[in-house]
C-alpha cells in the first residue's frame, strides 16, 4: 500500500520592502518567495535518560529535527524543584526527591508526532569525607580529596570533604576514577547522560557497561544455556551451562544463589507485553491497558502506548528480578504492534516501549535482552545487549539478528520443529546460540553447541 503524502506546508517569506509610488498613497509591497520544505516526521535525538542531584542546579535539553520544528512536550510527574519548558529539564532537586522517574516526551508538528519514553533519576549526593579512597555508594568511586566522599548511588563524582553527587560531583573535587553516575548503565546510562557527560569528577562508563552497583554482566557471544520457562530446576540437578532462563516470578533468590554458587548467571522471564491473569500483580493493571487475547489462556495484550500507566507495574517486576538476583531480563510479547492487539499500536510506540524499558532495566543493574522484535533491530541494537529470539530459521528470518553479532552481542536462538542435524550447522555458521526445544519450554533440550 502507498503511503499517503503528508501535508505540505508552504511559508510566504517576506523580502525587500519596497514603496510603490503614484498607486495606493503610502503602501508598501514586498517582494515574496513561497517556501514548500518537504514535510518530515520529528525525530527525537537527543539521549533518553539524564542524572540531576538533590540540592545541585542542572538542566537538560531535548533534540529533536523534523519540518516543520517540531515543539517538545513533557507528561508524567516530576520532582519537586524540577520543571520542563521550551523544551528542557530544569532545575534543583528538592531533598527527598531521589529516585528514578518515569516520562514521556512528545515532539510534534503539522506532520506528525514522536514519542520516547525518558528516564530521569535523581541521586541523594550527600557525603561525609573520611580519609582513605572510597566508594560512591554502592559504585566504585575514585578518590575524593580531603578523604571519602560518597556519592549517594552513583561512583566517580564523589565529593570532597563535604557533599558529593554521583552525577555531578559538587562540594569540592569529584574522584579520579572512572565513574559511573550512579543507575546509568553502558550504551544509555553513563557514557552518555552519567557522571561522565554532566559530573565534575571522573568520566562516564559505557562501553564495558558499568553500573552504580559494578558491572553489568554481558553474555559473551558463545554462551551455553537452558530455557525452562513452565516448571523451575531443581537446585539438585541443574545443568552444568553458563545462563539459565527462567520464571522471575517463581523462582525465588534461593535458586539464584544456586546458579550463582555454580558460576552460572540468572536471567528472569518477565512478560512485558501482555496482561497475565495468574500473576501475583494481575490486579494492578488498569482494564483501559487489557486488550484483545493473544492466543493463550489467560493473556491479553497491553496497550504499551500507556507508559504512565504501564510504568510502575513494570518498574516492579524488573525491581523483583533484582532483588532475588538476577543478572539479566527477558521482557516478551514486546513486538505487538505486529499482532492483533485491540489497539492501533505503531511501530513507533513498540520502540518508545522497547526503549523504556531497556533504560529501566539498565538503570537497575541489570542486562536486557531484545525478544523475537526483529523488524526493530536497526532501531534497537543499541538499546539491548543481547537477543533472544524464536524460529528464525522455521521462518526464514536469521538474516535480520545478524547486527547483533556483527555488534558483538550474543544471539540466543530456538527452534521448536527441524532436526538438529539440520538446524544445528546452519546456526553455528552464524555464531547463534541454539536450541532445540519442545514448545512447553520444560527442561528437555539439544544444543547445538
Amino acid at each position: 500500500m502507498r503511503r499517503a503524502l503528508p501535508l505540505i506546508q508552504c511559508i510566504l517569506r517576506l523580502t525587500r520592502p519596497m514603496l510603490v509610488i503614484g498607486l495606493i498613497p503610502n503602501f508598501v509591497w514586498a517582494q515574496a518567495t513561497t517556501v514548500c520544505p518537504a514535510g518530515t516526521v520529528p525525530k527525537i535525538t537527543s539521549v533518553a535518560s539524564v542524572i540531576f542531584t538533590v540540592g545541585v542546579n542542572n538542566s537538560f535539553a531535548i533534540a529533536a529535527s523534523g519540518n516543520p520544528l517540531p515543539t517538545i512536550s513533557e507528561t508524567g510527574g516530576l520532582p519537586s524543584g524540577i520543571s520542563f519548558r521550551r523544551g528542557q529539564f530544569r532545575g534543583t532537586p528538592a531533598a527527598g526527591t531521589a529516585n528514578t522517574y518515569h516520562v514521556m516526551i512528545t515532539a510534534s508538528n503539522t506532520v506528525g508526532s514522536t514519542n520516547q519514553a525518558f528516564v530521569l533519576t535523581v541521586l541523594n549526593g550527600t557525603g561525609t569525607g573520611s580519609g582513605g579512597s572510597g566508594s560512591g555508594g554502592t559504585g566504585s568511586g575514585g578518590t575524593g580529596s580531603g578523604g571519602t566522599g560518597s556519592g549517594g548511588t552513583g561512583s566517580g563524582g564523589t565529593g570532597s570533604g563535604g557533599t558529593g553527587s554521583g552525577g555531578t560531583g559538587s562540594g569540592g573535587t569529584g574522584s579520579g576514577g572512572t565513574g559511573s553516575g550512579g543507575t546509568g548503565s553502558g550504551g544509555t546510562g553513563s557514557g552518555g547522560t552519567g557522571s561522565g557527560g554532566t559530573g565534575s569528577g571522573g568520566t562516564g562508563s559505557g562501553g564495558t557497561g558499568s553500573t552504580g552497583d559494578g558491572s553489568l554482566w554481558i553474555p559473551p557471544l558463545v554462551t551455553s544455556w537452558q530455557w525452562q520457562l513452565s516448571s523451575l530446576p531443581s537446585t539438585s540437578s541443574l545443568l552444568a551451562v553458563q545462563m539459565y532462563d527462567i520464571d522471575g516470578f517463581d523462582a525465588g533468590a534461593d535458586l539464584v544463589a544456586a546458579l550463582h554458587a555454580q558460576g552460572t548467571k540468572a536471567v528472569c522471564y518477565i512478560d512485558a507485553g501482555t496482561w497475565e491473569n495468574w500473576r501475583s500483580d494481575a490486579a494492578s493493571f488498569p482494564a483501559s491497558v487489557e486488550g484483545a487475547g493473544n492466543g493463550w489462556p489467560g493473556e491479553k495484550w497491553l496497550d504499551i502506548r500507556q507508559i504512565s500507566l504501564l510504568a510502575p507495574i513494570m518498574t516492579a517486576r524488573f525491581q523483583m528480578c533484582k532483588t532475588k538476583g538476577f543478572d539479566a531480563v527477558e521482557p516478551d510479547n514486546i513486538d505487538g504492534y505486529t499482532n492483533s492487539t485491540g489497539f492501533p499500536l505503531k511501530a513507533s510506540d513498540q520502540i518508545a516501549y522497547n526503549s523504556w524499558i531497556a533504560d529501566t532495566v539498565h538503570s537497575l543493574g541489570m542486562s536486557v535482552a531484545l525478544k523475537n522484535d526483529t523488524d526493530q533491530v536497526p532501531d534497537l541494537l543499541s538499546k539491548f545487549d543481547f537477543m533472544i529470539d524464536e524460529q528464525c530459521f522455521e521462518f526464514s528470518e536469521c538474516n535480520t539478528l545478524v547486527p547483533f553479532i556483527n555488534a558483538g552481542k550474543a544471539v540466543f536462538e530456538v527452534e521448536y520443529s527441524g532436526s538438529a542435524s539440520t538446524i544445528c550447522p546452519k546456526a553455528n555458521a552464524m555464531n547463534f546460540n541454539t536450541l532445540l526445544k519442545d514448545l512447553d519450554l520444560t527442561a528437555t533440550r539439544t544444543a547445538c553447541r
